[in-house]
């Protein structure tokens, strides 16, 4: 007698609905948590730098003209476009605005990153720590929290999940393109992955990854054009290949092995004994889990692994060394803005590895190794979620624009200043602007 077959399994119209609410109190979440990072002044009540003297200052004053500004020798076009409503909104609420805005595409983000890992990762917990770590990831808590400043290296982050996905479905056919084409135009150093998309469409042939190359090449392209009008760049300070070794080992390594918040007093304990255990370290882990797994999972995490490294070193080689190299005895130079995008790529690789075991490992990969590198990950996250910056001690926005009112209206002056994150930072407005 045959077998009967299993009923078809379909989900009711409230087992939908509780699916639904679930993923939207997720997303909800990923908006508010980074809102909540910061102690002390709140991010809603006070501008992070860039944020308030270049972004906000020029959509107060020239409104859509700044939109293709550039800054620092290139156009930043997602900052540019989120300040853009601040220009109709009350200015005491502009700082909030900035915090909102930016956490809601950061989490916007993320829950693209969650949807292109499948394919690649198999576990919905360990694509849910993917995905996380553009949310609660340690090195966001400094300066890339609620900010439109730092939405540039999220958005950098996500290309390489935006090129290999294997989704192609309309919404997410839509989201890589937008997002291929709006990384170069916030961050030049997108061009790097113009190799891996082309191998990936010279490979599927598929209209798709060849839209995804062309939607890279044109923001390319257009970030060139604009770059040959922007104001240049500063110049670079003194670069040294010996403190590009020992800054990537501490600020990176040692910040992924142990978190933001713990990194500094194992370096003020440790000093170069910690520079040395922090390379060991990274490299031994990295080791085993490449061992441990199969050769598809393998041959993409090290893809991850070589940009990881090519995009630390990148901003270094860039800007220059000397303010940024480890000195003992002293505080660490935060750099965390450099270190964010090979952290997403690292905690990327590490997932691709634990998920997918070679089958003579499975038992020792998924009984050890997987609940081991996720519980390093959440208690590093959770460890370092609340921790002080620069914003943490800024005056409130609300109050200086209330005495900033009083002061126009009191001398009449046609230009004040307020002040912003961190300290000497500052943004002059006119009075009419302010009132």
């Amino acid at each position: 007698m045959p077998r009967p077959s299993a009923p078809e399994v379909s989900r009711s119209p409230g087992r939908r609905a509780a699916v639904l609410a679930g993923w939207l109190g997720l997303f909800a979440l990923a908006v508010v948590l980074p809102l909540l990072r910061q102690q002390g002044t709140p991010p809603w009540d006070v501008f992070w730098a860039e944020d308030g003297a270049v972004y906000f200052r020029d959509a107060a004053v020239d409104g859509l003209g700044a939109t293709l500004r550039g800054y620092q020798g290139y156009v930043q076009l997602l900052p540019r476009l989120l300040a853009v409503p601040t220009a109709w909104l009350p200015i005491s609420t502009a700082p909030a605005y900035a915090a909102l805005s930016a956490s809601v595409v950061n989490a916007l983000i993320a829950a693209f990153v969650f949807r292109a890992t499948r394919g690649y990762v198999a576990t919905t917990v360990l694509r849910l720590v993917v995905a996380s770590t553009w949310v609660v990831a340690p090195v966001l808590g400094w300066e890339g929290a609620g900010n439109w400043t730092n939405l540039i290296w999220p958005v950098l982050g996500a290309v390489p999940w935006a090129i290999v996905t294997q989704r192609t479905g309309r919404v997410d056919t839509v989201g890589r393109v937008v997002l291929v084409v709006l990384a170069p135009l916030c961050q030049p150093l997108a061009f790097v992955f113009v190799p891996l998309a082309l191998l990936v469409a010279w490979r599927r042939r598929t209209p798709v990854s060849y839209a995804v190359v062309i939607g890279l090449v044109a923001g390319l392209v257009a970030q060139g054009l604009l770059m040959a009008r922007s104001v240049p760049r500063h110049e670079p300070m003194a670069f040294a290949v010996r403190d590009l070794a020992k800054t990537v080992s501490v600020s990176f390594f040692g910040s992924f092995l142990v978190g933001e918040k713990a990194l500094p007093h194992v370096w003020f304990r440790f000093g170069n004994a910690a520079a040395v255990a922090f390379v060991v370290g990274t490299v031994a882990v990295f080791a085993l889990l490449l061992w441990a797994a199969s050769t598809r999972a393998r041959r993409l995490a090290l893809v991850w692994i070589g940009y990881a490294l090519l995009l630390v070193a990148a901003p270094l080689i860039s800007n220059g060394t000397e303010g940024t190299r480890p000195l003992l005895g002293l505080p660490l130079a935060p750099i965390e803005r450099y270190v964010t995008v090979p952290m997403f790529l690292f905690v990327g690789a590490l997932a691709m590895l634990v998920d997918a075991p070679d089958a003579s490992r499975d038992r020792l990969v998924t009984r050890v190794a997987r609940p081991l590198v996720v519980a390093q990950i959440v208690v590093v996250s959770l460890v370092g979620f609340r921790l002080d910056n620069p914003r943490s001690t800024a005056p409130s926005w609300a109050g200086q624009v209330t005495a900033a009112q009083e002061a126009c209206a009191a001398t009449g002056a046609d230009q004040i200043g307020l002040g912003i994150a961190p300290v000497p930072w500052g943004v002059d407005l006119p009075c009419r602007r302010v009132s």
